[in-house]
């Protein structure tokens, strides 16, 4: 094994070109072992090395990333919505599907289904009312700065509940796991259920309403993530890949230095307030978007059949058509 110049250099030369909002933590070590490398040689024998020759293996188990407090900032974003709901109810009220112009899109919307009970008899009649929807909802997550490994983003993202004003709560919905740098969507479902038996009135009309919420959420969030090495360096090895053979061993002993000309990344101090060689801290900026599945509420409401009251003999003043249940679907 042939191990070239060990601790020829601890830092990357850094160029003054423009640096990229999504840093590549491994591409950057990458490059400061090859830097490294092609230093610990003659400027003649340099000539002739070409990087495609040769595999750059970072290891990433050297590494921690320490994820810090998370802030979630909803946007207050206007546009038309529709609001799909039930169908008619007793006093002829309609959740109707429409656009509604410059709606606010943290304020909830709202499906619904609706069972109808009619009771065309004197008696008063028993009905079972069961009800079972599966609910879907989508969340997408993307982020703009920050950083990644090897073009892989490495964090997770709890997503505070939406409260009724539109802002976000304390309480997290569910956390996400982030691995791609170009944006990721996921999916939340939930089995909304409900089972009652229901009274109904001789010569009534009842109307069981069961209304889902959803909620929109559409927010920036910003995320501190702290990279360390745990054992205050870390070794970076370099393969000729036609022999396989390990050339080249660069030990990087300060990210400090590494990452001393990216202003988007900012120094950690200890508890001395001294600050740290083998850590630096990262700024995940980002927007997620979707709904979140809130609460349901079932509304029971009833009239009297309009020419279906009782006269003084007992018996009905109009004929009598058959009782029964209809359910209908608005959804």
């Amino acid at each position: 094994m042939a191990t070239g110049c060990f601790g020829c250099l601890s830092g990357s030369s850094q160029g003054k070109e423009e640096k990229p909002l999504i840093i590549d933590v491994e591409q950057t070590i990458a490059d400061a072992a090859w830097d490294s490398f092609l230093h610990c040689h003659g400027r003649c024998r340099r000539r002739f090395l070409r990087r495609k020759n040769f595999k750059i293996e970072v290891p990433i188990n050297f590494y921690s990333f320490e994820q810090l407090e998370q802030t979630f900032k909803p946007r207050k974003r206007r546009a038309g919505a529709v609001d799909a709901g039930c169908g008619n109810g007793p006093s002829g009220s309609r959740l109707e599907g429409k656009a509604l112009a410059h709606r606010d899109q943290t304020s909830p919307e709202h499906t619904g289904l609706e069972t109808v009970f009619n009771n065309d008899t004197g008696e008063e009649q028993t009905y079972n009312f069961k009800f079972e929807k599966i609910r879907k909802a989508t969340i997408s997550v993307s982020y703009q700065k920050g950083y990644s490994i090897g073009g892989k983003a490495n964090f997770s993202l709890g997503l505070p509940k939406v409260l009724s004003d539109g802002s976000a709560g304390v309480e997290l919905d569910m956390h996400v796991q982030v691995s791609k740098t170009t944006g990721e969507t996921f999916e939340e479902s939930l089995t909304t259920s409900a089972t009652s038996e229901i009274k109904v009135s001789g010569y009534s009309h009842y109307t069981a309403s069961v209304v889902m919420e959803e909620r929109s959420l559409v927010a920036d969030f910003v995320l501190d993530i702290i990279m360390s090495m745990p054992a205050k360096r870390a070794p970076v090895y370099i393969k000729d890949k036609k022999t396989g053979q390990q050339v080249f061993v660069y030990n990087l002993n300060s990210l400090l230095d590494l990452f001393e000309d990216n202003p988007d990344v900012t120094r950690v101090k200890d508890e001395e307030g001294k600050v740290r060689a083998d850590a630096v801290q990262f700024r995940i900026e980002g927007k997620v978007d979707g709904m979140q599945l809130s609460s349901h509420t079932i509304n029971l409401s009833g009239r009297k059949i309009p020419g279906r009251e009782l006269n003084s003999s007992g018996s009905p003043d109009a004929a009598q058509a058959s009782d029964g249940a209809r359910t209908s679907d608005a959804c």
